[in-house]
């Protein structure tokens, strides 16, 4: 859930607004004369997000991943079991 705050309310509550956003995932657009200015979310989601991106930057990523649910809807797939097996890797 995203929330919009001015800048005087998050001063004000900034204790709160940190632990809801770490504990909760919400996250705060927090305003400047009525224009969004910055946003508070947690790191963890933040990261996540990063870590998102630089896949998604690799070139033909996203195609691969389209590429490999279309397969996996086909059944075109082998469980951990199976590869374990494969690779004659303790099950």
């Amino acid at each position: 859930m995203t929330k919009t705050i001015t800048i005087t309310k998050a001063r004000e509550e900034f204790p709160k607004i940190i632990d809801r956003a770490s504990r909760l995932l919400e996250k705060y657009i927090i305003t400047v004369n009525g224009k969004n200015k910055a946003i508070v979310m947690s790191a963890d989601e933040y990261e996540s997000l990063e870590e998102t991106l630089d896949i998604l930057s690799e070139p033909g990523a996203l195609e691969e991943i389209h590429k490999a649910e279309k397969e996996a809807e086909e059944g075109k797939y082998i469980t951990l079991e199976q590869l374990k097996r494969d690779l004659k890797l303790d099950v």
